[in-house]
C-alpha cells in the first residue's frame, strides 16, 4: 500500500473536533465503530453544522440521563463551526438514513463519508478546520429520532 494516503478510522478521533472534554470523560477508551450520520448543514458564509449519533454505551454513567437501553440508546452530538469546505458530494440523501459514518484524512483533507447502495454523502474540510461540539444529549429509538432529546434539559455548559 505504498503511496496510499487514505486512512479510515475505526475509532472516532476526538482530536478532529473541538470542545471534547465531556465526550472524553464519557468514553475514556474511545468510541468504536458506532458513529452514525444525522445532519449536515452547509452555509456559504462558512457557519456550518454537522451532527451525528453515537450508539455505544458510555463507560461513565450520567445519572440524569437514566439507564442505557431503557431510557436512552444513543447520544446525539451537535457541532458547528466556521469551516472551509473543500468539497461536498451528495447523492440521494433520503435513501441514506442513519448510516454508519467514516471519518478519515486523505491528501491533507478531513473527510466525513457515509455510503449506502445508491446513496452517499462526502464532506471534505481542510485538515486544520474542526467542528466544535455544542451539545450532547441522549435519545431513545435511534431509527425514529432526528436528534430529538429524551429530555428538554440541555446537557452541559
Amino acid at each position: 500500500m505504498h503511496g496510499f494516503s487514505r486512512r479510515i478510522i475505526s475509532m472516532l478521533n476526538l482530536d478532529y473536533f473541538g470542545n471534547t472534554f465531556f465526550l472524553k470523560k464519557l468514553y475514556p477508551e474511545g468510541v468504536f465503530n458506532s458513529i452514525y450520520i444525522n445532519e449536515v448543514l452547509i452555509s456559504l458564509n462558512g457557519a456550518s453544522e454537522f451532527n451525528f449519533f453515537i450508539k455505544q454505551k458510555p463507560l461513565v454513567p450520567v445519572k440524569k440521563w437514566g439507564e442505557w437501553e431503557k431510557d436512552f440508546n444513543a447520544l446525539c452530538v451537535k457541532t458547528s463551526s466556521n469551516v472551509r469546505v473543500n468539497e461536498v458530494s451528495i447523492l440521494n440523501p433520503d435513501a441514506l438514513g442513519y448510516n454508519k459514518l467514516d471519518i478519515y484524512i486523505e491528501n491533507s483533507y478531513l473527510n466525513f463519508t457515509s455510503k449506502r447502495e445508491n446513496s452517499h454523502i462526502n464532506l471534505s474540510l481542510s485538515k486544520n478546520d474542526i467542528f466544535i461540539i455544542q451539545e450532547i444529549h441522549p435519545i431513545l429509538n435511534l431509527q425514529d429520532s432526528a436528534c430529538i432529546p429524551c429530555t428538554r434539559t440541555q446537557l452541559y455548559q
